[in-house]
C-alpha cells in the first residue's frame, strides 16, 4: 500500500529586491526568524531571481565578514538560478531537496494566463515536521459540504485560491453583483448539503460602493458561517482603512493584506473558522 504523502503548505516568504545590501538581508531573516530571503528582480517584483539562505550565509562568510562587502547588494552573493516547485506537486518537496542538496524551496503558482507567481516557501524543517505530524484527519463521508465563494475580478487570485483549495471544497468566483446574486439563491437551494459557506472577498477589484453593497448582502444570509476580506496595503483611503477595522472586529470576519499568506489562506480554507480567527487575531494584536 503507498503511503500516504505528509501534508505540506508552503510558508509566507520574506522578499527583497536583487538591489538590497547583504546586510540589510541578514538582518531581515534574523527579525522574521526565518532562514531564507527570496530575491526578486529589481524591475519586476513578480519575478524571482535567486534565494539567500543560511547556508549561503556560512558558505561565504569571509567574503561577507568584510564589512565593505556587506553593503553590496545580495545578488552578489544569492544562489541563482534556483530550483522551484508548483503547487500543485509539493508530495515532491522532499526528492527535489535530497536530489539537489537544498534546504529551501521556492514554491510557484501557475496562473490562468500562463504566468508564474510566488505561493510561499517549504523549507527542510517544514517537511520533517510534517513527516512527523503526518496528514490531517480526513473527514468523514457524512459531513456536509463546504463551500468558498471569490467575489474578486483578479483572475491570478481566484486561480491562487482554487489551487490550494483540497478536492472535496467546491468553489464559485463571481465578478458582480448580478452573479453573486444569483450564487447566493442557487445555495438556499442547497441548504441542507452545504454545511459550511465561505467568502473571499477581494476588495482591490471594487469600488467601495460595489464591495460593501455585496458585504451587507453576505452577513445577512444567515448561510454565511465566515468571510475574509483581502485588500491593498498600500490602500490609502481612510474610508476604506475604518471599515476594515471595525469589520476586523467581528469573530466571524478577518481581513488580510496582499500579498495573501499562502499558509493563512489555507487554514482559512480548511480550519475551523473561530479558532483561526482567535488565533491570526491574537497574533496581530
Amino acid at each position: 500500500m503507498k503511503k500516504e504523502e505528509p501534508y505540506l503548505q508552503p510558508s509566507q516568504a520574506v522578499k527583497v529586491r536583487a538591489d538590497a545590501t547583504i546586510i540589510d538581508c541578514i538582518l531581515l531573516m534574523k527579525k522574521f526568524k526565518v532562514g531564507s530571503v527570496l530575491v526578486m528582480s529589481d524591475n519586476n517584483e513578480d519575478l524571482l531571481v535567486g534565494i539567500f539562505t543560511e547556508r549561503d550565509l556560512l558558505n561565504k562568510f569571509e567574503y561577507i565578514q568584510n564589512y565593505e562587502n556587506l553593503k553590496l547588494s545580495i545578488r552578489t552573493v544569492m544562489t541563482s538560478p534556483l530550483k522551484t516547485l508548483d503547487i500543485s506537486e509539493l508530495g515532491r518537496a522532499h526528492e527535489l531537496m535530497l536530489k539537489h542538496g537544498i534546504r529551501h524551496l521556492p514554491v510557484t503558482v501557475k496562473n490562468e494566463d500562463g504566468t508564474i507567481s510566488l505561493a510561499g516557501v517549504i523549507s527542510m524543517r517544514d517537511v520533517l515536521k510534517r513527516a512527523l505530524l503526518g496528514p490531517p484527519e480526513k473527514k468523514s463521508e457524512n459531513d456536509g459540504k463546504q463551500h468558498i465563494i471569490i467575489f474578486s475580478r483578479d483572475n491570478n487570485f481566484i486561480n491562487l485560491i482554487r489551487k490550494i483549495c483540497p478536492t472535496e471544497i467546491t468553489t464559485d468566483a463571481v465578478v458582480d453583483q448580478v452573479q453573486l446574486d444569483a450564487v447566493m439563491t442557487r445555495n438556499k437551494t442547497l441548504s441542507d448539503e452545504v454545511q459550511s459557506l465561505r467568502y473571499v472577498i477581494d476588495i482591490e477589484s471594487f469600488s467601495i460602493e460595489e464591495w460593501s453593497k455585496a458585504a451587507r448582502l453576505i452577513n445577512s444570509d444567515i448561510l454565511t458561517s465566515a468571510m475574509v476580506f483581502v485588500y491593498n496595503p498600500v490602500e490609502k483611503n481612510k474610508t476604506v482603512l475604518s471599515i476594515l477595522k471595525e469589520l476586523n472586529k467581528s469573530k466571524r470576519i478577518l481581513v488580510l493584506s496582499k500579498p495573501v499568506n499562502v499558509l493563512s489562506l489555507s487554514d482559512f480554507i480548511t480550519s475551523d473558522f473561530e479558532d483561526f480567527t482567535n488565533l491570526s487575531k491574537e497574533k496581530d494584536s
